[in-house]
């Protein structure tokens, strides 16, 4: 180094410091380019791993809407039908929709569970799920205007299980000449029997569907007759809550009713203190006429074999007093004898 001159000494000095900055480069910075250039690529990475757990999750919350609204709409399905059929509660529904509309004479009350075709599925099995149907058929009659109706205790002339022939003699007179409410009200039933109908059929069209309806004329009064269905699924899986407060599909009547004091059949005079019938008479109501006390329809009968003209005569359809079809104040007497 002594025997060069100044410029090579200089040449020396640059030349190593180039080497010392080639190695600073290729020991430092060019390392730290590389990570840098990794970290880039791996922040790359997870700015798509990102992106698509963001787009995963928009189509998992998508996912949730539609899924809440399918199950939405299956529970809606499901609540078009009654949760379960329970045909005591069936059968004091209907009776009570008729008594409710004025239509409380009943003659017949019947229930049949009706069957239906089994599902079968695409692949050829048979669905476990099934369509449930309860038919209620009830029969109810309606008035005659000319007899005295009776429901319940309505009309009767017991008192305290004595009959009061007091009380007797007095309706059979309002029944001869008409004056009852029942005769200023004439023959009741037919309109009660349609909005009776009418009222069930509305409360759950989707459920509840009148199967047929028909009426027969009985000789003065007419027995009417509707077939009504109701309607259940059982589902193997359920979504929907299996129950309901509606009057059609959980019970609504009395409860805790004591019935040690019932009887059976029908008894002349029930004679058990704790019954709620103590001491009423209990006879067998005619079935020509079951919307009429048993003496009214009893009379009626006498009356048509009495009078000459039969029934006409009773009506005051034939006579010396009838004006154009219309009785003129004329009575038929009938004489009341009791042992």
């Amino acid at each position: 180094m002594g025997n060069l001159g100044t410029r090579e000494k200089y040449g020396m000095i640059a030349l190593v410091v180039v080497i010392i900055l080639f190695f600073i480069y290729l020991l430092g910075i060019r390392t730290l380019n590389n990570d840098y250039q990794n970290q880039i690529n791996q922040l790359n990475e997870l700015q798509a791993r990102v992106d698509y757990l963001d787009a995963l999750k928009e189509n998992n919350d998508a996912a949730r809407v539609e899924i809440a609204q399918v199950r939405s709409n299956i529970i809606s399905e499901e609540d078009r039908f009654i949760p379960q059929i329970h045909t005591e509660v069936l059968e004091q529904y209907v009776t009570k929709k008729f008594e409710d509309n004025g239509c409380p004479y009943l003659v017949s009350l019947n229930s049949a569970d009706i069957s239906f075709p089994v599902v079968v599925l695409p692949d050829g099995s048979t669905s476990e799920d099934s369509l449930v149907c309860k038919r209620i058929s009830v029969t109810y009659s309606t008035t005659d205007g000319f007899n005295i109706p009776q429901y319940n205790r309505t009309n009767s002339i017991i008192e305290d299980g004595i009959p009061n022939y007091e009380t007797l003699e007095t309706l059979i007179e309002m029944m001869e000449t008409r004056t009852g409410p029942w005769n200023e009200e004439g023959a009741i039933g037919y309109d009660e029997f349609i909005n009776a109908l009418k009222d069930i059929e509305s409360e759950d069209p989707d459920a509840i569907k009148l199967y047929s309806i028909s009426a027969v004329d009985s000789g003065g009064h007419m027995l009417l007759t509707a077939e009504i269905d109701f309607y259940s699924v059982t589902f193997l899986n359920r979504i929907s809550t299996n129950s309901s407060n509606a009057p059609y599909a959980a019970w609504a009547g009395d409860t805790n009713i004591s019935t040690d004091a019932g009887f059976i059949g029908m008894p002349y005079i029930v004679t058990d203190e704790n019954s709620a019938w103590y001491h009423v008479m209990i006879p067998q109501i005619s079935e020509d006429m079951p919307f009429a006390t048993y003496y009214s329809s009893s009379v009626f009968n006498s009356l048509i074999a009495a009078n000459e003209n039969g029934l006409p005569g009773v009506l005051g359809l034939v006579g010396d007093d009838v004006v154009g079809g219309v009785t003129n104040g004329a009575t038929t007497e009938t004489e009341l004898v009791f042992d």
